[in-house]
């Protein structure tokens, strides 16, 4: 039964809903912020797909938060 439970967690539709939004254009105030709103969903996106490409979702970790678990 564990067995299925991770199957399902590796169905397209599962990681779909764990990659990241993009953001609106309005949501870039132009002003050459650093990191910009784009910039951080390139991270996130390309953090995604190494994490999707591999099926492990323990990539989708920032930083932050594997520190945070130590």
């Amino acid at each position: 039964m564990m067995a299925e439970r991770e199957e399902d967690d590796d169905t397209e539709e599962a990681w779909m809903q764990l990659r990241p939004t993009e953001p609106l254009p309005s949501q870039c105030c132009g002003s050459g912020c650093s990191p910009c709103v784009f910039d951080l969903y390139h991270r996130d996106l390309a953090r995604w797909e190494a994490a999707q490409a591999s099926k492990d979702r323990s990539l989708l970790r920032g930083p932050e938060s594997q520190r945070d678990s130590r």
